[in-house]
């Protein structure tokens, strides 16, 4: 019997020449609610985790969101448990169709950050010695 099941998988490339970690803080006051964005209702469904997809195109945006009814899912303590007993956190794959990540980013977040490094030079620290402006600000 084969195992078909699907995963979430951490973010990769064909060569893998950047490489790095994203952050982001929601815009709880004035920002769009990705749930909205997503057509999810917040009282049955936790978004946790996405992707942004891109490179040359527009780009896609894909939010992965649990079930929170069909799963019996009421708190963090049911959500760790659920992880538990099943190994893995069952969610949906929504593809956000005329959504680009630009617009998740302006709309939805406080603040966002994407840190990159250079494949060669991932595990080393840089330290900033200097800064400067392209094009050259007055």
């Amino acid at each position: 019997m084969s195992d078909d099941r699907e995963y979430v998988q951490p973010a990769s490339s064909t060569y893998e020449d950047w490489k790095g970690t994203a952050v982001a803080e929601n815009d709880i006051v004035k920002g769009k609610d990705l749930y909205e964005l997503a057509g999810l209702d917040h009282s049955n469904w936790s978004i946790l985790g996405m992707d942004f997809i891109g490179g040359g195109a527009p780009g896609s945006v894909y939010v992965y969101a649990l079930d929170r009814v069909k799963h019996k899912v009421h708190s963090h303590d049911d959500l760790m448990k659920l992880a538990e007993r099943e190994g893995s956190l069952p969610v949906v794959s929504i593809l956000l169709h005329d959504v680009s990540s630009a617009e998740v980013v302006a709309e939805c977040f406080k603040s966002f950050c994407v840190n990159l490094r250079s494949r060669g030079i991932r595990d080393h620290a840089m330290e900033v010695v200097g800064r400067d402006d392209y094009p050259k600000q007055r």
